[in-house]
């Protein structure tokens, strides 16, 4: 009897397979839509894929919140590090069901039942000497399930990980894994939203007690006539605009220089109630605008190298327009919004460890219920060192989101309230860009179209902070889609590492943008 929840256990067993029958094309499909990034061995090894897609669909079909359910069924094909004993169930099981009648079957049950976490070992052991023996490759994750397990029998699971596992974790990989892990970098485009969405959310909260809550009750969620007379749509407060296009660039310090190490074009569509997120790889190869003419960079120079204009003018030349707003958010200031409030209760669900010396990010977290200061919710926010990489991530968010909002509506940081709003002041800088196309004929009489751009002072107004909030909050998880721009190929260019775009998949994608 290992003390489960019965129910947890049922559930995970009746879904753990949801997916397996999905083609490939499906998979892909659901795993795009949600900004999830297979990994090369997966992408290489397709009966794997139904493992993630499964968690997807057990949340999107039948309502499944509980991490640890959807966590056990994300990992029943290979395993995941630092295993529950409810995902070492599922995996045993799933290994170990009736029709499986392999030679060593039979005494891998009779072990599991005397012993479990020896028996389930043994079961990974065997697995692995198996593949190997076929010619095959046993992927990263369920070796080192393998070894967490391994520590957890002898009682030593905070021992420090071998070389080889530290060397994985800081980066160090394959020239087959390297694309994706270049592409897997930008993920942390979901926290650099979070960020952006507390800082309406935090503002809200902190002026809603200085207004008349007359004002917010006033504001309509949907772009839909209501019911309740003297109510408003969100464009009333934007002059009738029912979209808004908002260009988010995540700022990292970088020796003395900033450089937008995460960076997105984000469309808010009232009338739909949806959010269309499209990620622009750092190491994208893009022409940049200069001073006298333009030259070929990877776009997360164009900050660096000119501020806000030349990265304005860049993605201008990407899409062929200018947003309606600039959002900078830094990992700095995440932090310190973190602390002014006093950090965060979270009951933490694995042990993380992950060191990137080069990106001066050093996760150490221990699993259990903490309080995370300022340096360690950045780490629990941006960690992906999990079986299933970006879903297990955006679950820490969600949770984390939650965890917050509690953490500010405690009554000493409800007083404390001007504090907390200086600081999102001074982390999130959120800058209104007004641009005007003009069309000319020149001296052929042919018509050209010219388009200018300014980037205002004007701040939103509380009316227009109180209008996004209640649209966000009431923005269906199903209608928020986030697409990375498609990259044909990489390699080195004068000795950097570039990721050249996929124009025509690249064309099709700013289409659907703009349906």
């Amino acid at each position: 009897d290992l003390g489960l929840d019965d129910e947890k256990i049922e559930i995970a067993s009746l879904l753990h397979d949801l997916a397996k029958e999905y083609s490939s094309e499906q998979c892909l499909d659901i795993a795009s839509n949600n900004g999830y990034i297979f990994d090369d061995f997966t992408l290489k090894n397709i009966k794997l894929m139904h493992a993630a897609v499964s968690a997807f669909e057990a949340s999107r079909l039948f309502g499944i919140t509980e991490s640890s359910i959807l966590n056990s069924i994300a990992g029943h094909t290979v395993g995941l590090e630092d295993m529950s004993d409810l995902d070492l169930l599922i995996y045993s099981a799933d290994k170990l069901e009736a029709n499986r009648d392999y030679p060593t079957a039979d005494d891998l049950r009779e072990k599991i039942q005397v012993d479990f976490l020896a028996g389930c070992l043994m079961l990974f052991e065997r697995n692995l000497d198996y593949i190997i023996s076929k010619g095959g490759k046993c992927h990263p994750k369920s070796e080192r399930a393998i070894e967490s397990l391994k520590l957890r029998i002898s009682g030593s699971e905070d021992v420090e990980k071998d070389d080889e596992v530290l060397a994985e974790g800081n980066g160090v990989l394959t020239g087959e894994e390297k694309i994706t892990f270049i592409r897997s970098l930008l993920s942390i485009e979901t926290w650099v939203m979070v960020c952006a969405v507390l800082a309406v959310l935090m503002t809200f909260l902190g002026t809603s007690i200085y207004t008349i809550w007359d004002q917010y009750k006033k504001i309509r969620p949907q772009e839909i006539n209501g019911t309740n007379s003297g109510q408003h749509p969100p464009s009333y407060y934007f002059n009738g605009r029912t979209e808004l296009i908002f260009l988010i660039a995540g700022l990292d310090q970088v020796e003395n220089a900033s450089r937008t190490d995460t960076l997105m074009l984000a469309k808010l569509d009232f009338l739909h109630q949806e959010m269309k997120v499209i990620s622009f790889p750092r190491d994208l190869y893009v022409q940049i605008p200069g001073k006298s003419r333009g030259y070929w960079d990877r776009i997360n120079t164009a900050y660096t190298r000119g501020g806000s204009e030349r990265l304005l003018e860049t993605m201008y030349g990407m899409t062929g327009f200018y947003p309606d707003f600039l959002v900078f958010v830094d990992y700095e200031g995440f932090k310190r919004i973190i602390d002014v409030v006093d950090g965060v209760q979270i009951d933490v669900d694995k042990n993380m460890n992950y060191d990137d010396n080069a990106g001066n990010l050093h996760i150490h977290i221990k699993k259990g219920e903490q309080v995370l200061n300022g340096e360690d919710a950045l780490g629990y926010v941006r960690y992906r060192q999990d079986v299933d990489g970006d879903f297990s991530r955006m679950r820490r968010q969600q949770i984390f989101l939650k965890a917050l909002k509690k953490s500010i509506s405690k009554p000493r940081n409800i007083l404390r309230v001007r504090e907390i709003i200086v600081q999102i002041l001074d982390s999130v800088d959120l800058k209104l860009i007004e641009s005007q196309t003009d069309i000319i004929e020149d001296v052929s009489g042919e018509v050209i179209e010219t388009t200018t751009y300014e980037i205002t002072g004007q701040r939103l107004n509380l009316r227009q902070y109180m209008a996004l909030e209640k649209v966000l909050k009431n923005l269906p998880n199903n209608n928020i889609s986030v697409q990375t721009v498609p990259v044909a190929t990489e390699g080195q260019v004068q000795g950097k590492w570039v990721l050249l775009p996929d124009y025509v998949q690249y064309d099709i994608m700013m289409n659907d943008f703009f349906k």
